[in-house]
């Protein structure tokens, strides 16, 4: 019931996730799935910022000066950077228009300087990531680890594809960082940790190989 939905909602699908790849009846998600999507979709509503979200997500022009204004100046961000940005550091963005702008919205600054070039680039580096992760959680020694990998690279997944599916309007705009690049310590340090149990698991494959 704590305010920051967004990193439950991360917990929750991490969560699914592990239970899937652990090998859960398929019967099971036709139940968890739409109790789960309820109870995120009344907590969703049930705070008004929440609910403001929720409604500027249907409707981004209800609310211009409102409501709708971050996701607005995030989308104007990301389209003047058009194909190559305008250079960095040259953000206009940035400059008290786009609220958060160093860390939930870091993204559309990143659009808006080095461009869709550049912020194709920047997905397909976390893409590498993703998959390398996964790829050590298939190599992993024992079950444990595999399923250990495994939620560390669906939380990596979830995290940026929330963060980046808000600064794109796919879903309502959440205060999910960009891991890896928004300003706080916290959410680097606990990332960085994570990279490091991930690669003690590869380290104890190669060990176990030879």
């Amino acid at each position: 019931m704590q305010p920051d939905l967004g990193t439950a909602i991360i917990i929750t699908i991490i969560a699914l996730v592990l239970y899937f790849i652990s090998g859960a009846p398929f019967v099971h998600f036709g139940l968890l799935v739409p109790v789960v999507a309820t109870a995120l979709g009344i907590l969703a509503i049930a705070a008004p910022y929440r609910f403001a979200r929720v409604t500027t997500f249907l409707n981004p022009n209800a609310d211009p000066l409102g409501s709708s204004y971050h996701v607005r100046q995030i989308l104007l961000g990301l389209g003047s950077g058009g194909w190559f940005g305008v250079g960095l550091g040259k953000s206009r963005q940035k400059y008290e228009y786009l609220p958060e702008a160093n860390s939930d919205s870091i993204f559309a600054i990143i659009g808006e300087e080095i461009g869709f070039i550049g912020a194709v680039v920047l997905i397909c580096i976390f893409v590498f990531f993703i998959y390398r992760i996964f790829a050590i959680s298939r190599r992993a020694p024992d079950r444990f680890g595999q399923l250990l990998a495994s939620g560390i690279g669906s939380w990596l997944a979830i995290q940026t594809l929330i963060n980046l599916g808000s600064m794109v309007s796919l879903i309502p705009l959440t205060g999910v960082p960009l891991p890896l690049i928004s300003n706080g310590g916290s959410n680097l340090l606990a990332l960085l940790i994570g990279f490091g149990i991930v690669l003690n698991i590869s380290r104890q494959a190669i060990k176990v190989k030879h």
